[in-house]
């Protein structure tokens, strides 16, 4: 059976997947202890997929299997005809299926992300004529990213980036442009578009796949879900602290952690499963999956959800300074990877009510202007003559003046929400972002 008794299992794509062999009437998996990019060429060599681009393990991109772990402890040189050949363990392997072998060849994919650690996220890539070659972004959106998320068994797509976004600029040709994607297709092929004579030089498309923050109207702010098994599932507060928090900001690419927040927390709970409990990163891990924890046998209920507040730092994000208070300070906005103030001119209780919100602040209690509470900032002044509802999801959805004002930063808008940060917890807050 098979294909020279080896295949890939778990994916879409018959040249990725869970590492499986056959031996005594039976498929069996391959232990990840000692499994790198050498095996994995061996695998791919048998299965005419060319050569490996990435191998995963434990808490991988793909499901653990069943049934008996055939081999462990693999330590070959590249080039044998398949893994029976390599010096290991047979059938006496120690290790649970969390720990079976995945990995994907050349041909699986023609397609990868780069330029972040995270394997779900970043720059797009595809491969054409023996050569990577980035996408430009004129057109993309997140139906271009969830053909992208979905190839690489990365969910659905949560966020598309490109000119001056958050990952840095591929190099070489610039394969397709002007996709029109409907989020269905196979692979970014499929879809309508220019091939190979985009005039695009410098930009290239990005998704983010595989966590999202839901309830809040900032995408940096929010009730925590992630992706496995086609589905969207919350996660469990408990042991949930800044160090888990600061795996989801970074993946998403907002900043720092600024508060975590679970039973009755800033955010309204969730429904379906709850995919993580008792988390314990050290908050350097790519995502929370890396991290050590229960998977799926929660005893939460979905009231202790687990919240989060980042700094934020894509265009649109907000943030107080000048104060011990989270929620209070001198108003400042992201623009062109520059934080800026907001002029006080026309800002009141409408602006700041927008303000607070974002930041899951509650509701705003005072606005102050020249010579105000807070001390003034510096950099240029993004926005003036503002004129929100207070209903808009942040300042630049409201009416007003773009990087041209002619205020002094002395008439820097400031706000007090009602919102307080939780008992005992840091009123300290990072400066990233910060110019």
């Amino acid at each position: 059976p098979g294909h020279q008794s080896v295949r890939l299992e778990g994916a879409k794509d018959q040249c990725a997947g869970r590492v499986e062999v056959w031996k005594d009437r039976m498929w069996g998996t391959v232990c990840d202890d000692r499994f790198d990019l050498r095996e994995a060429n061996v695998v791919c060599a048998q299965l005419g997929c060319g050569t490996a681009l990435k191998v995963t393990g434990q808490n991988g991109l793909f499901p653990p299997g069943s049934g008996p772990i055939h081999l462990d402890e693999l330590n070959c040189t590249g080039n044998e005809q398949n893994l029976w050949f390599c010096p290991g363990v047979q059938e006496n392997s120690d290790c649970g299926h969390k720990e079976d072998a995945g990995m994907r060849c050349l041909k699986s994919s023609p397609l990868s992300v780069s330029g972040h650690e995270d394997q779900c996220a970043g720059r797009v890539e595809v491969w054409k004529d023996g050569k990577w070659g980035t996408v430009c972004d004129d057109r993309w959106d997140l139906n271009n990213g969830d053909v992208v998320c979905d190839q690489l068994d990365c969910g659905i797509a949560l966020r598309v980036t490109g000119q001056n976004g958050l990952f840095p600029p591929g190099s070489g040709p610039i394969h397709l442009d002007e996709l029109n994607c409907t989020g269905n297709e196979q692979n970014l092929w499929f879809c309508p578009g220019v091939q190979e004579n985009s005039d695009s030089k410098l930009t290239a498309p990005s998704p983010l796949c595989s966590v999202r923050l839901e309830g809040a109207k900032d995408q940096c702010a929010g009730r925590v879900e992630v992706w496995k098994d086609r589905m969207w599932g919350t996660v469990c507060d408990d042991r949930f602290d800044l160090r888990e928090a600061n795996v989801v900001c970074a993946q998403l690419g907002c900043g720092t952690a600024l508060k975590v927040t679970g039973q009755n927390g800033l955010f309204p709970p969730g429904s379906g499963p709850i995919h993580l409990d008792e988390l314990n990163c050290t908050g350097n891990e790519q995502n929370l999956w890396f991290c050590p924890g229960v998977q799926e046998n929660s005893d939460c209920g979905h009231k202790e959800d687990a919240g989060v507040v980042c700094s934020g730092q894509s265009d649109g994000s907000v943030r107080l300074e000048g104060a011990k208070d989270q929620c209070a300070g001198r108003v400042e906005v992201w623009k062109d990877r520059m934080w800026g103030t907001v002029c006080d001119d026309r800002f009141d209780l409408r602006e700041a009510n927008v303000v607070c919100a974002q930041l899951g602040c509650g509701t705003a209690l005072k606005v102050t202007g020249q010579n105000g509470l807070f001390p003034p900032g510096s950099g240029p002044i993004h926005l003036d003559e503002l004129n929100c509802t207070g209903n808009e999801q942040n300042l630049w959805f409201c009416p007003g003046v773009q990087e041209n004002s002619d205020c002094g930063h002395k008439e820097d808008a400031g706000v007090v929400c009602s919102g307080e940060p939780e008992p005992g917890e840091s009123r300290s807050r990072p400066a990233a972002g910060r110019r």
